[in-house]
């Protein structure tokens, strides 16, 4: 499935990719570096990839990635930026399944989307603050007061 993550058809790649993460073995150094340069938006158009396509890499690489991976970590929080809720919300489990626990960047670049207009995000971010910060021993506890706050039953119920 890793040359078909090359296809010209966006679907071919996205079922490629969703191949991968289902085939390869955790820490599939071949695997994870063919899926982060798919991913990668400095060598095409990220024009050239749709929407189902960055999400199938974002979970291919979740399972597949090793944790403190920083190539993936860094691809991953790029992605935070993304214009597509979805795909935000994917790289937030990628930094949740891949980030070392306490690391404290991570942390940073994933707390902003607790204020997401999105209620999914906003659970996908708080189980991700949690999960990277229980290492530290640091309890985020003014990230899940915020939550605890939300407007929305399902966020106060993560």
């Amino acid at each position: 499935p890793l040359r078909l993550l090359e296809d010209v058809d966006a679907a071919v790649r996205s079922e490629a990719a969703h191949a991968v993460g289902c085939l390869a073995e955790q820490g599939d150094a071949t695997a994870v570096s063919a899926l982060c340069r798919r991913l990668d938006t400095s060598e095409d158009d990220p024009a050239e990839r749709d929407e189902e396509e960055k999400v199938q890499i974002l979970h291919a690489l979740a399972k597949v990635a090793l944790r403190g991976d920083s190539a993936c970590l860094a691809l991953a929080k790029t992605c935070l930026g993304d214009c597509s809720e979805e795909v935000r919300d994917s790289a937030v489990s990628v930094l949740e399944a891949v980030a070392v626990q306490g690391d404290m960047e991570v942390l940073a670049g994933i707390r902003p989307f607790l204020k997401s207009i999105d209620a999914g995000l906003r659970c996908s971010a708080l189980h991700g603050v949690m999960a990277v910060a229980a290492g530290a021993g640091e309890v985020p506890a003014s990230d899940a007061r915020s939550c605890l706050e939300d407007e929305d039953e399902t966020v106060r119920c993560a």
